[in-house]
């Protein structure tokens, strides 16, 4: 029993310890992993996935509402009731003799129903327009061109979705970047301001040098607070723009991996072209402006007359005229119809205004994609501008990076021989804290702007555009 009781315990303690590995262990995610979960899991870019596949189970309707003919089949049943069918019922001369030549006189009765209790009949009609003056014609190119659009706007939905992860991944490196650096700063600051105070007390350094210090130390505690809730804000959105949970998740980049992007087409003229070609608001207008003429071309068949062809075939069970009792016949029709709407053709008519509207609606939608032409060419200077900012600025924080960690060690130097102050090695380390965090968000505003350089032309398939 007792060994019984040992084992469970050890049991016990052996799943609780895999329980806490498995719970404990960190999943980390890298750049490439990120984009992956963010296509399996958007929810926009789900909805534009149904988006699409609405629009082709649309077209498909259009498609079909074009070539296939109606066709209805039918068939019912009456039965009447009794004193009906007892009234229906009439005595009829079954033949007629010819006495003397000239009298005709009934040779016989026979009892004729023209009514029965139990009725049947059974069709079939078909029908299809031959001309309605294109209108289903019309309404199918509305349907295909709402289906290339759908496609289109998936598409435009994975490169959104990965602008958008790629951004907020590496705004979070910055910005786990700058906490790190903000908690390399603290330390220093700390210890700084332990010699400080030593050296204070011995009379080795003055006060305003050891207030100095705590001064610098104290600042820099909000600000390390501030980042590291920065940080955990970014985290939690990326991790719900991926649609993960955030325990446990690690998220592994190096953002110098991005200060080699190469922009090697910089000429306004051709960025606009790719710009306007990937616009996605551009090409809405663009259907828009195609489906606002196909719906006015609709409106217009009211103007021309329609054709239409049937055929009918029907199966009744009843009696026939040269018949005493109920059998089945068939019977059949086929024919034309032609229709004019006279109606249509009055200036005053809801046809006609109809065309006044749907002229001013195109007109307007035109002006729309002028205002947003002309905003796209601004869009694409400002871009254009802020990446040659970026570079410049890139070369010059570079540079500034160089200077504060060669100032840090001349005054790690003199410090060490007596020939600085902890005021002036707190500057230094200050000063390349500082050198580094806008180095970091200088790589960050370059790749920022090339990315959506990329955005904007639609380039995502390298680190080229």
């Amino acid at each position: 029993m007792r060994s019984l009781t040992v084992a469970s315990v050890l049991f016990l303690i052996a799943a609780l310890s895999s329980y806490a590995e498995t719970t404990n262990t960190t999943r980390t995610i890298t750049i490439s992993n990120a984009v992956e979960l963010a296509l399996n899991n958007n929810l926009d870019l789900r909805q534009a996935e149904k988006n699409m596949l609405i629009a082709e189970a649309q077209y498909a309707e259009s498609f079909a509402d074009f070539w296939l003919p109606s066709i209805n089949l039918s068939g019912s049943y009456t039965l009447i009731d009794p004193l009906t069918v007892s009234n229906a019922i009439v005595t009829e001369p079954s033949g007629y003799t010819v006495i003397g030549g000239t009298t005709v006189v009934p040779a016989g009765l026979s009892t004729i129903s023209n009514a029965f209790p139990n009725n049947y009949a059974a069709g079939l009609t078909v029908s299809k327009a031959i001309f309605l003056g294109f209108r289903n014609l019309d309404a199918m190119q509305i349907k295909e061109i709402n289906l290339d659009f759908a496609r289109k706007q998936y598409e435009d939905q994975k490169q959104a979705a990965i602008y958008s992860v790629e951004t907020s991944f590496y705004d979070l490196i910055v910005l786990r970047e700058n906490e790190r650096l903000d908690r390399d700063l603290n330390v220093a600051l700390s210890n700084q301001l332990i010699t400080s105070k030593i050296n204070y007390n011995y009379g080795i350094s003055s006060q305003y040098d050891y207030i100095s210090v705590e001064v610098l130390y104290m600042n820099n505690q909000p600000k390390l607070i501030s980042d590291s809730n920065a940080y955990e804000v970014a985290k939690m959105t990326l991790c719900n723009t991926i649609g993960i949970d955030q325990t446990n998740v690690q998220f592994v980049g190096d953002l110098m991996d991005y200060t080699n992007i190469v922009v090697s087409n910089t000429n306004e003229a051709s960025i606009m072209e790719l710009a306007e070609s990937n616009s996605i608001t551009l090409l809405s207008y663009n259907v828009a402006l195609k489906s606002l003429g196909l719906t006015r071309a609709i409106n217009d068949a009211n103007f021309d007359p329609s054709l239409s062809a049937f055929a009918n075939y029907q199966y009744n069970y009843k009696r026939d005229f040269s018949d005493t009792t109920q059998n089945w016949w068939p019977s059949w029709n086929v024919g034309l119809q032609l229709s004019f709407s006279v109606d249509s053709w009055i200036p005053i008519s809801r046809a006609s205004k109809t065309d006044v509207e749907y002229d001013e609606t195109i007109k307007k939608t035109l002006l729309s994609r002028t205002e947003y032409l002309e905003s796209l060419d601004v869009q694409v200077k400002a871009l254009l501008l802020q990446l040659n900012q970026g570079i410049q600025n890139l070369v010059s924080q570079k540079e500034g990076l160089k200077l504060a960690e060669t100032g840090l060690k001349i005054a790690n130097t003199q410090f060490s021989l007596g020939q600085a102050s902890s005021l002036d090695l707190i500057n230094a380390e200050t000063a390349y804290t500082q050198a580094s965090g806008n180095y970091l968000t200088a790589i960050f505003d370059y790749f920022s702007s090339a990315l959506q350089l990329k955005r904007l032309t639609g380039e995502f398939s390298d680190n080229k555009i």
